[in-house]
């Protein structure tokens, strides 16, 4: 998109976007090419209405992307640069890595953009589909602008099919990995604050398939690929310490002041991307305390989301997000009480300070889903449970 600061009316004639939506495959080695679509600070809508007038701008760069991606490739691309640049983020000192870490959110927030829409318009298998896609030979290529119209349609068609063969989702696991490390590996600090709330509302946006389909989630790759990640332990650990934390939103973006807030979300339910905004506190005190805490707090208020939704889907199935959730411990406790009783020993997932995390669900235990991880807390976690009633100050969890 360059490097200038793009208006959502100039998306659909912008010469980057119109290029990589094209019919012509951009590799991901075409490093000129991909530093400069990536160089952009787009002004994010600032509520519904600017989202949809957002989604309505795209809509033809959308639909010219689903009508090539398939031959060019260039999803895939897109996907292998963002998966260089968040390789290459730990190896780089902090002053090294916030190019890399403002491409990094920029690659990551175009394939939400463009993952939201194939959920919300196809199949999950078309999206994985287009993930996979490889660019066809430019052979193909020529042949088809040299047969004729009923030969097009052949050719496309046999190129499908063998695409179709391809669709083993090795690459959507690759990339599922790559949030996750956002998540788990890489600190928060300001100026990676936002590359982390886009890897969490990019899982959310993943999950919101099971909206769009009639099938069970059981029968859904991207949930199996999910729910099967080896690193759940770690992943619910991080997120319940995003959420412990509260780490208020960074004033700017990436060196980049902002006029006001900036929401990705449309709907208000556990499966959109929610209103957040950048402004000063006090917060917490606001007559509407779920605005606020989304507002101030995005990256606890979205992590919050993500591991009640994590939690509370395929629980007919073995879900090692409850097991995680469940049986995790205070890191400044003493030594499990549960051993010196009856009861059987609880194996520990996690350690996670449980005062900070109880400090934290008494600020803001009037919104829902914080009443909901209280409730989750109190009658899944037993060491959770007796910690919340040997203190003091109880009636802090009824009295607000």
């Amino acid at each position: 998109m360059g490097m200038n600061v793009s208006r959502q009316v100039d998306l659909a004639e912008n010469e980057y976007l119109k290029r990589f939506v094209g019919r012509d495959h951009v590799p991901a080695y075409n490093d000129d090419f991909w530093n400069s679509f990536l160089q952009y600070h787009i002004n994010l809508p600032t509520n519904s209405q600017e989202q949809l007038s957002l989604d309505s701008r795209l809509e033809s760069l959308c639909q010219s992307f689903i009508a090539h991606n398939l031959s060019s490739g260039n999803f895939g691309s897109l996907v292998n640069v963002f998966l260089v640049k968040v390789s290459e983020l730990l190896a780089l000192s902090d002053a090294e890595s916030t190019v890399h870490i403002w491409q990094a959110f920029n690659a990551l927030f175009i394939i939400r953009c463009l993952v939201k829409y194939m959920i919300e318009t196809g199949s999950e298998y078309q999206l994985l589909q287009h993930f996979e896609a490889l660019p066809v030979q430019s052979q193909d290529d020529a042949d088809v602008e040299q047969g004729s119209e009923a030969v097009t349609v052949a050719v496309t068609g046999e190129t499908r099919t063998a695409l179709a063969k391809l669709i083993d989702g090795t690459k959507f696991e690759t990339f599922l990995e790559a949030l996750v490390n956002i998540i788990v590996v890489i600190p928060v600090k300001e100026f990676t604050y936002h590359l982390h709330l886009e890897a969490v509302n990019c899982l959310i946006v993943l999950l919101s398939v099971s909206q769009f389909t009639q099938q069970g989630t059981e029968k859904s790759t991207i949930f199996r690929t999910i729910y099967k990640c080896q690193h759940a332990n770690t992943l619910m650990s991080a997120l319940l310490h995003f959420l412990s934390r509260m780490t208020q939103v960074p004033a700017t973006m990436f060196g980049f002041g902002s006029g006001g807030s900036f929401v990705f979300g449309i709907a208000e339910s556990l499966w959109s991307i929610l209103t957040f905004a950048r402004k000063q506190p006090d917060v917490l005190t606001a007559h509407d305390l779920p605005a606020a805490f989304k507002d101030h707090y995005p990256l606890a208020n979205q992590s919050l989301l993500l591991i009640l939704i994590l939690t509370n889907h395929y629980t007919t199935k073995d879900n090692p997000y409850r097991v995680s959730l469940f049986g995790c411990a205070d890191s400044q406790g003493a030594a499990d009480s549960s051993a010196s009783s009856k009861e059987p020993e609880q194996a520990v997932t996690f350690k996670i300070d449980f005062s900070s995390l109880y400090n934290t669900l008494c600020r803001i235990v009037t919104i829902d889903q914080t009443t909901l991880l209280l409730y989750l807390l109190l009658h899944r976690n037993q060491r959770f449970y007796k910690y919340v009633m040997a203190q003091q100050n109880l009636q802090q969890l009824v009295s607000r």
